[in-house]
């Protein structure tokens, strides 16, 4: 088996259409690491990428050569240094270090890390907002409350909607270095949204008969009790995914003093008083 190769795939078309196409088929390139720039793809795969037009990236040639934009370069090798994808890395790894790009490369993977960890964060927060909610709204139903029990999934479905906005302006501010890699998160946490809504409805509807009512809280509960389960689930991920990022944030605090030259010769002057 070969190792890997770095491709870069320019955009050749506006056209969504085709963009949506390229996408497509790069995700089905099993083990692969891939990035989307502002202009185009990058790859990593043990396999060709079979697009006429991809460019592979050469070890022995600069990146300017090459007419690869050394910013883009460094943002998508340190979205692979930061992801399980190993065999990526090196493969990016190779090419940074003939072009002195491993300082640049360092500062990106904190800045991902750290935008990383500050959305999980929020996310988690969040997620134990909309669990507080919804044991507020088992509690009137036990209580026998219905009418506040349907307040409280008012309430629930209105948190829901504004986590999901709060969540899409914190990726847009780090779209470079952040949405593609935690989108999943935005995603799983919007799904929640359907089944809240037919809970609604369900109390709604429970509010006609004594007989239909039972029937329709049932369900209700049921929707409920999932959706609990759901964000639990979902927190727990979130919480191990802050724990991951401790290590190699600690691990590039160094690199990310480093480098900033001015700082140094701020030291330098001190010493000398």
């Amino acid at each position: 088996m070969t190792s890997f190769q770095v491709y870069y795939i320019p955009d050749r078309e506006s056209a969504l259409r085709k963009i949506f196409e390229v996408n497509t088929f790069l995700r089905q390139i099993q083990g692969a690491h891939t990035l989307r720039g502002p202009h185009g793809w990058f790859i990593a795969s043990y396999t060709p990428t079979r697009i006429p037009y991809a460019v592979l990236i050469h070890n022995d040639t600069s990146l300017d050569k090459q007419q690869i934009n050394q910013e883009d370069f460094a943002i998508a090798a340190a979205d692979a240094a930061n992801s399980k994808n190993i065999d990526a890395w090196l493969a990016y790894k190779r090419i940074a270090e003939q072009n002195n790009l491993v300082s640049k490369i360092e500062y990106w993977r904190y800045s991902q890390l750290k935008a990383s960890r500050k959305f999980y964060i929020s996310r988690q927060q969040s997620l134990l907002n909309l669990e507080g909610k919804i044991n507020k709204t088992f509690t009137c139903l036990s209580n026998k409350t219905l009418e506040a029990a349907v307040k409280e999934v008012q309430n629930l479905s209105v948190s829901l909607v504004k986590m999901r906005k709060e969540g899409e302006t914190q990726l847009d501010e780090e779209y470079r270095i952040l949405r593609q890699g935690v989108n999943f998160i935005q995603e799983k946490a919007a799904t929640c949204e359907g089944p809240v809504g037919s809970i609604l409805y369900l109390f709604t509807t429970a509010k006609k008969t004594r007989t239909e009512g039972v029937h329709a809280l049932l369900v209700a509960h049921q929707h409920l009790t999932q959706v609990v389960d759901y964000i639990r689930s979902l927190r727990t991920f979130i919480g191990g995914e802050i724990q991951r990022l401790e290590q190699p944030l600690q691990d590039l605090e160094l690199p990310k003093v480093r480098s900033s030259p001015q700082i140094f010769s701020f030291l330098k002057i001190l010493t000398r008083l």
